[in-house]
């Protein structure tokens, strides 16, 4: 079910865009690309922290007494059910933290993000309809981010394909709501605020399973209090500056380039970043969804079953990630063949360096998420090293083309990122180097078939 959620938000971002490429201007394209972006973005940043709470919470369910940083094999309750207790303290602080997250992110949405897009608002010619749009991703963004922490408690409490339900169907409302509104009327500010209604209807269903998996009994026992953040704070902090600095390449470079690009060149690399963004997400769908499962085999110290398990959704990761390098750039010009204003795509060549990047990345992003069960962060040494390459790489070579930006990523991945990332799960985990011949080099051949055939063709 977590691929079918990632499907669906996919179909909420693909749907739209042949009927705003042809209603819309080539600027205001543009400035729809842009805001998504941003939307993948601020998912991104704030997503370490659900991760990390998740895994707390499954060991709280599994019988936990810690949710530090976990060894294999730790003390559980005596009865072997879930820790009430833990369950508890951990409901109340999710309750209160994305509250303080949402409210975070309203006032950089209305500082940093409305200085970021001050530009391709203006080269949109929508005027104030632009700013409106704007502030309505900007609060729904805020009640996704605050509605996470239902989401974070029935994963962790194991409703993984409950949840990933919910989400696919809101997600694919919101697209059919969005291509109704654009067919009937097509109107920006409309649009914008039909994509994100479906969320109100994810955060009330949302809650209603939560206070059926005991949410409200949780937040509301009567109990000594004890202060989880010395233990959640300096993970999410470490995990949220890297997965920050993560973003920054990835998004940061569309975002980058719509403020000095042309219109026609800031929509295609915008529209590119955000699949594969998509493409990433459906990579790591399989991996996500084991993660409940991962952490219980640590719990209980079943380190042959948690490496079989990591092996086995790695390489179902990596097999959609090669599937979809070819099958984007060539349903494209299927569509194209018929849309009446062709979608604008950057060339094949830019896309094929753009999916040696991400599939490094990937495979690097992997290992590090699978480290990150013991909840041992490292998000911020790893991606605050490819970080500063990656920029250091871009300072000395200059934006002279979008190509610059997947090889300075490429670069800085084979540095340090791939490396440390693999290394970890190495000494951790005893995963092995000869199970990368089994989930890694097929897809990586795959793809690169695939590409070649392309360009053939």
């Amino acid at each position: 079910m977590t691929a079918a959620s990632v499907m669906a938000r996919a179909f909420a971002f693909l749907a739209p865009i042949p009927f705003v490429t042809a209603y819309f201007e080539t600027p205001v394209v543009a400035l729809w690309f842009v805001i998504l972006t941003f939307q993948a973005f601020a998912t991104a940043v704030i997503g370490v922290l659900p991760t990390i709470l998740m895994h707390m919470v499954s060991y709280a369910n599994a019988g936990s007494s810690q949710i530090g940083n976990q060894r294999v094999g730790f003390d559980s309750t005596d009865n072997g059910g879930p820790n009430t207790l833990l369950l508890s303290q951990l409901a109340r602080f999710l309750s209160s933290t994305f509250v303080v997250c949402a409210l975070a992110w309203i006032v950089v949405a209305g500082s940093v993000g409305s200085w970021i897009v001050w530009r391709p608002i203006q080269a949109s010619g929508l005027g104030i309809e632009g700013y409106q749009a704007w502030a309505v991703f900007s609060g729904a963004m805020a009640v996704r981010l605050g509605m996470q922490a239902y989401a974070t408690f029935l994963l962790g409490r194991g409703s993984v394909a409950e949840v990933r339900r919910l989400e696919a169907f809101t997600w694919t409302v919101s697209g059919l709501a969005t291509v109704g509104s654009l067919v009937v009327f097509p109107n920006f500010l409309l649009s914008m605020v039909l994509l994100q209604l479906p969320l109100f209807i994810n955060l009330i269903l949302l809650r209603r399973m939560a206070m059926r998996q005991g949410w409200r009994r949780a937040t509301r026992q009567q109990m000594a209090t004890v202060s989880l953040l010395p233990e959640v704070w300096p993970r999410a902090l470490r995990g949220g500056v890297g997965v920050f600095m993560s973003s920054l390449v990835i998004y940061g470079s569309g975002i980058l380039f719509a403020q000095f690009g042309e219109s026609e060149d800031v929509a295609a690399f915008a529209f590119a970043l955000n699949i594969f963004g998509i493409v990433g997400q459906l990579a790591l769908a399989p991996l996500f969804g084991a993660l409940p499962s991962l952490s219980a085999h640590l719990a209980r110290g079943q380190l042959d079953d948690q490496n079989a398990l990591a092996q086995s959704v790695m390489l179902k990761g990596l097999l959609i990630y090669a599937a979809a390098v070819p099958l984007v750039p060539a349903g494209v010009y299927i569509a194209n063949l018929f849309l009446p204003v062709p979608l604008l795509f950057v060339d094949l060549h830019l896309w094929a360096l753009l999916a040696v990047a991400n599939f490094t990345f990937r495979y690097g992003a992997m290992h590090l998420h699978y480290f990150t069960i013991t909840n041992d962060i490292r998000w911020h040494i790893v991606d605050g090293v490819n970080t500063t390459l990656f920029l250091g790489l871009l300072a000395l070579e200059g934006v002279s083309s979008m190509y610059v930006f997947p090889i300075c990523q490429l670069i800085a991945l084979a540095l340090f990122y791939v490396p440390y990332a693999r290394v970890l799960t190495l000494r951790k985990f005893e995963f092995g180097w000869k199970r990368d011949l089994s989930y890694a080099a097929v897809p990586a051949g795959l793809a690169a078939m695939s590409l070649v055939v392309l360009e053939a063709l």
